[in-house]
């Protein structure tokens, strides 16, 4: 059958992608990257998603290597799932309304 027949419609065109933001910090902002992407992060918030160039002189970590990527020495140890929440506890019985009080 052909698209008429059958029903089908055609799909609308994806929305436009916007490139992800570049950014291409200095050494100094560079030498924490970590503390650098949490300074950057709103800028690229709505992106989802960055780009960053880091200084030329910049080198990854040698930790790095080893604990992350497909050629890693050890593969690392998956995270340990969280304990589920304790379910609520009863609140506890009021006194019987037989038993006369105390003095």
């Amino acid at each position: 059958k052909c698209e008429v027949c059958s029903g089908a419609r055609p799909l609308p065109p994806p929305p436009a992608v916007r490139d992800a933001p570049l950014f291409t910090p200095s050494e100094e902002e560079f030498e924490d990257p970590l503390a650098y992407i949490a300074k950057v992060q709103r800028s690229f918030y709505e992106y989802g998603i960055c780009r960053i160039r880091p200084p030329p002189s910049w080198s990854p970590p040698h930790t790095f290597h080893l604990r992350h990527g497909p050629d890693a020495a050890e593969p690392t140890a998956p995270r340990p799932k969280p304990e589920p929440p304790s379910p609520p506890q009863p609140p506890p019985e009021p006194p019987s309304s037989d038993h006369p009080p105390h003095p």
